[in-house]
């Protein structure tokens, strides 16, 4: 049986009772989902993906009682986080209980989970009544979906269920992933939320926040998208500073993007998926200058879509 798109829940929810899975859309991007608690189907999303065990899957819920049901802690700090950023693009990694198994943490004793922000996705989860488990919905190491035919391009010929939502993808790059060990917080993945969003929200509160990506540091994954190749296009792709770029290759694309690191979130994906034309050798992305004079929070997502970018590309810098 081949992928089909349905704008009906029940056909998701079918889907999975006949051995299949279903991709959800949220604000993020599409993930490749399966409830928590069937692990034959569970074990497919690392099979359709091509996706190692090692690498840990994100829990999907529906509200914070859904959340705390799969946890083992739940602190003050959690719960104000999650009253201010869910539904939305914050995934927090939390201990771990026995409702969630070794092959959806890749054996590590936390799991992250996050309430995305989709009206059709959080109906199904009502509706199943079960956190659903789910990686970005494409080709491990390869370009995250942002909209159904991204989906289709790379699961054709699979057992899928691509639910249609017309408000996905609306923040374009994968959650920020954090975690939280009593008061320390810890960023894993950057993204939309930023650490000026994490402190104005937890103002007053007494915690640590490590600074950088600290996770990256560690010897082993503990959270989806820190392999040092990640997201990569079909096709060479370059970055360059505005202010480096000389001469230009006549067969190469240019991309110039914009200062608004909202607007370049939004698009990022979609421009990285679009094929090169029969003309061209590789694609060059080119930054913007001003980045500096743009607010904290803007340069800390500016800096968000450079993780992605670096992990998908190369850079060309001159001397």
């Amino acid at each position: 049986m081949n992928s089909f798109f349905s704008e009906n829940i029940n056909d998701a929810l079918e889907c999975w009772e006949s051995g299949g899975l279903v991709a959800i859309p949220t604000e993020t991007v599409y993930g490749l989902g399966a409830p928590v608690n069937q692990g034959e189907l569970i074990e497919k999303i690392f099979s359709y993906k091509e996706r190692p065990f090692y690498d840990p899957l994100i829990v999907h819920i529906s509200d914070q009682s859904m959340a705390k049901k799969y946890v083992r802690e739940w602190n003050s700090l959690t719960d104000k986080l999650a009253k201010k950023f869910w539904p939305g693009p914050l995934t927090i990694v939390l201990p771990k209980n026995d409702l969630i198994s070794d092959m959806i943490t890749s054996g590590l004793p936390t799991v992250g989970i996050r309430c995305p922000n989709n009206k059709l996705t959080l109906e199904l989860i009502s509706k199943l009544g079960e956190g659903i488990a789910a990686p970005s919905a494409n080709k491990f190491t390869k370009t995250s979906p942002t909209n159904k035919d991204h989906v289709f391009q790379s699961f054709e010929d699979n057992h899928l269920c691509i639910l249609v939502s017309e408000e996905s993808a609306d923040v374009g790059i994968e959650s920020t992933i954090i975690s939280i060990n009593q008061s320390t917080i810890s960023l894993l993945r950057p993204g939309v939320i930023t650490e000026v969003d994490i402190r104005e929200a937890l103002v007053g509160d007494d915690f640590k926040f490590n600074e950088g990506l600290t996770a990256f540091e560690e010897k082993v994954v503990i959270a989806p998208g820190q392999d040092s190749i990640h997201y990569r296009p079909s096709y060479p792709l370059e970055l360059v500073e505005m202010k480096d770029l000389s001469e230009k290759g006549t067969d190469i694309e240019y991309i110039y993007l914009e200062l608004d690191p909202y607007v370049t979130a939004r698009k990022l994906y979609a421009l990285m998926r679009s094929p090169l034309t029969s003309s061209y050798i590789q694609r060059t992305f080119v930054l913007p200058d001003k980045r500096e004079t743009l607010s904290e929070r803007e340069l800390q997502v500016w800096q968000s879509l450079l993780n992605r970018l670096e992990k998908a590309g190369q850079w060309s810098k001159k001397s």
